[in-house]
């Protein structure tokens, strides 16, 4: 399966993202909505509100609404209760958030369960919320009580989100480079439509994920921006990148471009961010 990982499109990705000044990588985190949200909270809360990121993020699929909107309403629930002062009522409130906002039992109930199931590291991570700034420990943690590989999207998202807070405290991180992207369906359009993965964007959600992880990987070693750190850059301005690409490649490029500009208040060039549209946009997504 490796083959289909194009060696020759994940250098000229590469070498577009490498031209993007590493003061732009935070602004953009600093403007995505979840970033906001997750600060929101860790200032109110303090460090053992870590937990509360972490839980929501591991239920943080199949959603109601855009993935901003749901960390923001999150961030106001979770506020409006006022005083927190242990981890069960944290988890009570993760618990209460998820069965409000979500429609379907059967789907409420597979998203409680995964918080049940990692309840002893959520448990741990409580106790001891600043041991996890190594980021791969926090993804060993995870991984070895949800039984998984490490590499599943929400698994991944939930260090990502665990990294934010740590940001928004002021806290350093280490292992950036280690922890895999999270391949949801924005990620998996862009892998697409970029041909460092010749693979329909069904695929790269499901059996062709671990390619996906792969080529990102090697695109973010030829870069010298981490994983983490690039999700952000290619995560946000896809917002709608599908109905941009129906009005035409040429639209969502320009549409692209102006929402990195944007977001990295300009420390990212024109010139840059149209280059790095045109190679994330490399031809439409495989369906």
């Amino acid at each position: 399966m490796s083959t289909i990982i194009d060696e020759g499109r994940i250098e000229a990705v590469a070498q577009a993202l490498s031209r993007v000044p590493i003061e732009a990588v935070k602004v953009i985190e600093f403007s995505d909505p979840q970033y906001k949200a997750v600060k929101r909270i860790a200032l109110a809360y303090g460090a053992k509100s870590i937990v509360a990121i972490v839980a929501n993020a591991l239920v943080s699929y199949r959603l109601p609404v855009r993935g901003e909107i749901y960390w923001s309403n999150f961030a106001d629930y979770l506020l409006s209760k006022g005083r927190i002062d242990s981890f069960e009522e944290f988890i009570e409130s993760v618990r209460e958030f998820v069965a409000n906002r979500m429609q379907g039992g059967a789907l409420i109930d597979q998203k409680l369960g995964r918080i049940w199931k990692a309840l002893d590291a959520l448990r741990e991570l409580y106790m001891n919320p600043l041991g996890f700034t190594d980021l791969t420990r926090l993804l060993e943690l995870l991984a070895s009580h949800m039984k998984s590989r490490g590499v599943e999207k929400t698994i991944v998202f939930a260090v990502k989100m665990a990294y934010y807070f740590y940001t928004a405290l002021g806290i350093e991180v280490s292992n950036t480079y280690d922890i895999p992207l999270p391949v949801d369906r924005r990620v998996a359009i862009i892998t697409s439509s970029s041909r460092i993965l010749h693979a329909p964007v069904r695929g790269i959600m499901g059996r062709y994920r671990d390619e996906a992880i792969e080529a990102w990987g090697k695109v973010s070693r030829l870069s010298d921006i981490p994983l983490i750190n690039m999700d952000a850059i290619i995560w946000l301005p896809a917002q709608n990148i599908l109905g941009l690409l129906r009005r035409g490649i040429d639209v969502a490029r320009e549409e692209y471009a102006k929402r990195l500009v944007e977001y990295s208040k300009s420390i990212i060039s024109w010139d840059v961010a149209r280059r790095i549209a045109a190679e994330l946009l490399y031809d439409y997504p495989i369906e």
